[in-house]
């Protein structure tokens, strides 16, 4: 399976920034693309598509380690526990929890923070429960879920309308006559202003090693205080990762509360 792609810095925004490039290893065929530095050597670009850089995989994923976000995040718990139905219809088995069948989505999202205690009998043959074997199977397969939700967010609010957002800004900016009479301070509408910064303010805070403002040193500093020097340094990670795709689905989601907001 291939693991997608995805951009902490939008294509869309490298746009800007594509012509005609030369890669190091073969600079005799030019292509269209960006030219791209390496610390280490700021003096020579390497010619690369823009889809090839400023990636990570599996940056923006809810994965099984922080899916215990998923209640606070509707969309997120919506899209995982739909997976989830889907993966025990394919394998043809009902889910159990304290004696009780899990029927609707609803109540898997409600028992889904225990889903170890969870057991499983065939349709086919509902007095059989699924052996010990069967039940690690089909939870390893359960746990594999990924939502998503957010790179999806991402790509509907700025691939999709930062150059419009762009354009939109800087006509204004040419049209609007100047409060003073000199090229200097305007007065632009509310909603234009509001797009823009929106769209910054994304640009700048989907890639947590940017650290804008400290924000993600003081989670982190935050989540450490309360976490014992002995406990596995995963578990204070995947603590921080969660908060920081919390934040993010807040901007995305117009949630009242958070960076975005405040």
């Amino acid at each position: 399976m291939n693991v997608k792609k995805q951009h902490y810095v939008p294509q869309v925004y490298l746009k800007a920034w594509e012509t005609q490039v030369v890669s190091k290893k073969e600079p005799e065929k030019p292509f269209k693309g960006i030219y791209f530095y390496y610390k280490e050597d700021l003096s020579i670009g390497d010619g690369r598509n823009k889809a090839t850089v400023l990636h990570y995989p599996r940056l923006y994923n809810v994965n099984y380690e922080i899916s215990f976000i998923i209640p606070s995040c509707p969309e997120i718990r919506k899209d995982y526990i739909d997976q989830i139905s889907k993966k025990l219809k394919e394998r043809e088995v009902y889910a159990f929890y304290d004696g009780k069948k899990l029927r609707t989505l609803k109540e898997l999202a409600e028992n889904f923070l225990k889903i170890d205690d969870w057991e499983y009998k065939n349709i086919q043959y509902p007095f059989r429960p699924a052996s010990p074997a069967k039940k690690n199977v089909i939870l390893n397969n359960l746990k594999q879920t990924n939502s998503y939700v957010i790179e999806n967010a991402l790509s509907d609010v700025i691939e999709t309308k930062w150059e419009k957002a762009l354009k939109d800004f800087i006509n204004k900016m040419n049209s609007t006559i100047p409060l003073n009479g000199i090229d200097e301070i305007r007065r632009l509408d509310k909603e234009t202003v509001i797009e823009i910064v929106r769209m910054v303010i994304f640009l700048i805070c989907r890639n947590p090693k940017f650290d804008c403002m400290g924000v993600y040193t003081n989670i982190e500093n935050n989540i450490l205080k309360f976490i014992p020097q002995d406990k596995d340094q995963k578990f204070a990670k995947n603590q921080i990762d969660a908060l920081w795709i919390k934040e993010l689905y807040n901007g995305l989601f117009n949630v009242p509360r958070g960076f975005f907001i405040t």
